[in-house]
Formats: structure tokens, C-alpha cells, sequence
């Protein structure tokens, strides 16, 4: 399998959403998409009062809201599945070390599913993270690193990776960060997830 590199800046309602990703030639995704929030000290204190127990609970309420019901997502103590009509398309496990300490990060290892490779270790991580800029400004970012799934193990099916698992996850990401922006970070301060 050849390596498979993207980067891409898209703009909407005044807002840039960022998009870079690399399928490896190992068969392993590395997708990071990310929003830099508005620069004033009110957004800045509002989005470093959240909590990565937040972020997780608005990113997989937003999978909720987006897919109407018909995805589900439940929490079984540091477990969570992510499925379709019952199906399971995502397992995931809390608890992954945060590459820092510094910010508020929700990490998961992906354990499984229909998408997925199966095993704690084969499956990639899944993060949702507030990253401060060194000018003083915020990201949110979702991403997904050495995620290994079941289509990229068929070597040729990259291309039908990239043209379904990866579209579908940009199209949710993109409005997640979308939403967390107008909506979902006005309750953080509250506590409540929208």
C-alpha cells in the first residue's frame, strides 16, 4: 500500500476548520481536523474551564444528535460503544495516557467493532482535546491516531477507506467542532452538555 497524505482548509460561516490526515503504508490512519476558537479572554476562560469528562460527553452527544437515534452511544463504566441499529461500529476504552497534562483531553484506545481492528493495542486512539496556541488563542481538535481499520487491512480497499470511513468521520468532526463553537462550550461553565 502507498502512503496517502491530505491537508485541507475549509471555510464556513466565518469560521476556517482544518483537515490533515495520512494513511501510512502499514495500513495505519492518522487523522487530526481542529477549529481555533475566537480570541478573547471571556472564550479563553470559558474553554479552559472545561473538563475532558466534557469533551468527551458533548463529542458523543453531538454523534447522537447528528445521526437522530439512529447511532447510539453508551458508556459501560470506561467503556464506550458507538453503534448502528445495535450493531457495534466502534469500541472504545477510556483511560489512555494524555500526551499532556497542560490541556484538557478526552483519550480513548479503540478496542474494536465493525470498523475496526480488534485489540486494545491494534486499534489507534481517539482524542478530543483544547490545545493553547503560543499567541494565546484556542483549538479544539478531535483526533485519531494509528487507528487501524478493518478496510485498510485489505490493502487496495484504501481507496474505499478514504472515500467512506474517511468522509464520514470529517463530515461528523467538522460539524462537532461547528457545533461545539456556537453551541455546546456556552453550557461548559454549567457543567451541562447540551
Amino acid at each position: 500500500m502507498r502512503e496517502y497524505v491530505w491537508r485541507r482548509r475549509v471555510r464556513h460561516r466565518g469560521a476556517i476548520l482544518h483537515d490533515e490526515g495520512r494513511i501510512a503504508a502499514n495500513g495505519r490512519a492518522y487523522i487530526r481536523q481542529w477549529i481555533t476558537l475566537p480570541n478573547s479572554a471571556e472564550n479563553k476562560q470559558r474553554d479552559w474551564a472545561v473538563t475532558s469528562d466534557f469533551l468527551a460527553a458533548s463529542y458523543f452527544r453531538y454523534i447522537q444528535l447528528r445521526f437522530r437515534g439512529l447511532v447510539q452511544v453508551r458508556q459501560f463504566g470506561s467503556s464506550v460503544r458507538i453503534a448502528l441499529l445495535d450493531i457495534p461500529l466502534l469500541r472504545l476504552k477510556s483511560g489512555v495516557p494524555a500526551p499532556s497534562q497542560d490541556m484538557p483531553i478526552a483519550a480513548y484506545a479503540i478496542t474494536g467493532g465493525l470498523l475496526a481492528t480488534d485489540g486494545e493495542s491494534g486499534g489507534g486512539r481517539l482524542a478530543v482535546l483544547i490545545h493553547e496556541l503560543p499567541e494565546g488563542r484556542v483549538q479544539l481538535v478531535v483526533e485519531v491516531s494509528e487507528y487501524r481499520a478493518r478496510l485498510l487491512r485489505l490493502g487496495p480497499a484504501s481507496l474505499l477507506y478514504r472515500w467512506t470511513q474517511v468522509r464520514v468521520h470529517r463530515w461528523i468532526t467538522f460539524g462537532y467542532l461547528l457545533w461545539y463553537t456556537e453551541q455546546g462550550r456556552h453550557c461548559s461553565s454549567h457543567g451541562e452538555v447540551p
